[in-house]
């Protein structure tokens, strides 16, 4: 079995030894956290370090984080494709392909691409579709919606992170209910749950550095904060706008805010657990991946309610949902937190709870599998996780 610690290059992927197993060719971004931060990556590595019963050939696909589509990109694309292809022909064991697809504009037209390639060669293609500016979006351009309608077609089963992204695509691309399904993603669950200290409010933002995670809003949220309530922001991560947002964080909050950059391993269970609240009011989303963790680790999440949030986050239960652009929202939402330490307590228990009982690593493993057992039965003995 492949067991990836750090990302594995194409070519030593290409030249494995073929043991005769049927394996499943997986795509994703870079897993090395200094190319690229973001959920695909995290949830594949995850997936493939922890599900024993399958081989995984791992296709590393994707822009790099600090990388600009300039000439250079564009004409490594070709490249892209053709050792896509090369592992095909190379891995005669390769049985299923499972593409990640991310909802904007280069993965629709990207991975459309790899579906297309993967039909030609008879693959069993799996299509998982993940956050994005046309998740949940009627505004389609023509050129994508065609593009993902011909990727849909070519593909045996679909999955998305939630009810809510289920039954748009079924209502907007016609898909039969039959080839579709719903797998949202998980996380490990830290056992016994962390125990949480509220002297001060340590305020999380974890994952991508994107303006369209609503950074603008933290700024403006935390400037107002700054001489009501005593706090301090921490910033763990990367992207394409992290210079910009630590700039205004230290024009706006200059002693409040903290940037770790990019966490993994025991560091980042270290923040989470020194943390309590979670922060990250997107303009669109999926299924954050951040947002299971914090939320596993008894951090009270505060997040806008777009993609497959709602499905997980209850406002006034086990989190907060604040109107996207809304800055007001979230001081209201961290006030109200910070004036009553029992209700503070009890969202972070309820967080706490909703990632154990329903977003657990060993059901999606089991869920996950089930779907590759039945388009492909000899890919594995199925085994509860």
């Amino acid at each position: 079995m492949l067991k990836l610690k750090s990302e594995i290059p194409i070519k030593k992927l290409v030249l494995m030894k073929n043991t005769g197993a049927s394996k499943i060719l997986i795509t994703s971004p870079s897993f090395n956290v200094d190319e690229n931060i973001g959920g695909i990556s995290s949830f594949t590595k995850l997936l493939i370090e922890n599900n024993h019963s399958i081989e995984y050939v791992l296709f590393v696909r994707g822009k790099k984080d600090f990388e600009r589509r300039g000439f250079i990109w564009l004409i490594r694309q070709p490249i892209v494709l053709l050792n896509f292809i090369k592992i095909l022909i190379n891995e005669k064991s390769i049985k299923i392909v499972h593409i990640n697809m991310p909802l904007d504009s280069i993965g629709v037209v990207r991975d459309s691409s790899l579906v297309v390639i993967a039909g030609c060669f008879r693959k069993k293609v799996i299509l998982h579709f993940h956050g994005g500016n046309y998740n949940l979006n009627k505004r389609i351009p023509l050129f994508l919606k065609t593009f993902l309608n011909i990727s849909i077609l070519l593909s045996k089963k679909i999955i998305t992170q939630g009810k809510k992204e289920e039954e748009f695509f079924i209502d907007y691309f016609n898909i039969n209910f039959k080839n579709i399904l719903f797998i949202s993603n998980s996380v490990k669950v830290p056992i016994p749950p962390p125990i949480k200290s509220k002297s001060t409010l340590k305020i999380l933002y974890l994952g991508r550095i994107d303006r369209n995670k609503g950074l603008k809003e933290i700024a403006l949220a935390l400037e107002q904060l700054k001489n009501k309530i005593d706090f301090q922001f921490i910033i763990a991560g990367d992207g394409p706008d992290k210079d910009d947002f630590i700039g205004d964080c230290k024009r706006r909050i200059p002693n409040n805010y903290h940037y770790m950059g990019i966490i993994t391993g025991k560091k980042k269970e270290m923040v989470l657990d020194e943390t309590n609240i979670f922060l990250m009011p997107s303009y669109y989303e999926g299924l954050p991946y951040a947002l299971l963790e914090a939320m596993a680790y008894k951090l009270v999440p505060i997040v806008t309610p777009v993609g497959s949030i709602p499905e997980i986050v209850e406002d006034g239960k086990n989190g907060f949902l604040v109107p996207i652009y809304n800055y007001k929202a979230i001081i209201n939402s961290i006030m109200e937190l910070d004036k009553n330490p029992k209700k503070f307590e009890e969202l972070g228990h309820n967080a706490y709870e909703t990632i154990k009982s329903d977003y657990s690593l060993s059901s999606y493993l089991n869920k996950i599998n089930a779907v590759y057992s039945n388009l492909y039965p000899k890919i594995l003995n199925i085994k509860k996780i």
